[in-house]
């Protein structure tokens, strides 16, 4: 199944026609491969694949074992994507914009320095021209970039439920994966076909991976326009491990990987 999912996936990339292509590959609890091994198991094949048809690729390594940014649900996620735009997004969700443009960039032949071509890219959302160019796209598109100004216009869901940690320690451990079937049961997916999508549905993470939290902190919010969901707290704290002592969270992106043709070896580039 790992090669026929490569090619099914590569297929796409291939047609598509560009010269250049970059793949993250995830792992962890709420990725399709649940291990680092697997996830570069199955880089290597994509990467040899994109390489035998005379296209640029490389692939990313990076982790969802907690999810990317602190949004799940569409509304949630748009304007989680236009902060990040303002230079006031996630950590790690910036961080892996920024990695990826960088990488980019660099199959491009753009640039030849990693570490400048991120400078520069943080320069793009210090002065918003990062921002100007999505508010171009989304107004091209006949998207109302009213709301793209001024995010507080799209609306919000009639349900906010808080859900409160009942214990203290740093957060060691999130299953992603229940996090994204519970989006799913507040509305925020499909559950079966002819399901209506609710845009104003998801969750909100308020505490990341080795962040401490005190009882009576909010750990999470859930957003819904269905009634009844406030019987998913309990259900939501079974989803956090807590740890006495502070924990390491390692980089967003863990390492990169692409095919050297002079050698037909793999080089693999890890992050510190």
């Amino acid at each position: 199944t790992l090669p026929f999912s490569a090619c099914a996936n590569m297929s796409k990339n291939v047609a598509a026609g560009c010269d250049c292509i970059l793949l993250d590959v995830k792992y962890g609890s709420g990725a399709f491969m649940e291990t680092k091994e697997k996830a570069e198991e199955l880089a290597k094949i994509m990467v040899r694949i994109g390489t035998h048809f005379g296209k640029n690729t490389e692939a990313e390594i990076s982790s969802m074992n907690q999810p990317l940014g602190k949004a799940i649900g569409n509304i949630l996620e748009v304007e989680e994507a236009i902060d990040t735009l303002h230079g006031k997004g996630p950590k790690d969700f910036s961080d892996l914009c920024l990695s990826s443009g960088a990488t980019m960039l660099l199959q491009a032949g753009l640039y030849t320095d990693r570490n400048k071509a991120i400078q520069d890219l943080k320069k793009t959302l210090e002065d918003e021209s990062a921002y100007k160019v999505f508010r171009s796209f989304v107004h091209n598109q006949g998207g109302d970039i009213t709301y793209i100004d001024d995010p507080k216009k799209f609306p919000v869901a009639r349900y906010v439920i808080p859900v409160r940690s009942v214990k203290e320690g740093y957060i060691s451990e999130i299953e992603t994966k229940q996090l994204g079937l519970t989006s799913v049961r507040l509305g925020a997916g499909r559950e079966k076909l002819g399901d209506v999508i609710d845009p104003t549905a998801g969750i909100l993470l308020n505490k990341k991976l080795g962040e401490k939290a005190f009882k009576g902190d909010v750990l999470l919010t859930l957003y819904s326009e269905r009634p009844g969901m406030g019987s998913l707290v309990n259900q939501m704290l079974n989803l956090f491990e807590f740890s006495d002592t502070p924990i390491v969270v390692g980089p967003t992106v863990e390492e990169r990987i692409k095919l050297d043709p002079s050698t037909d070896s793999f080089v693999i580039e890890k992050e510190e």
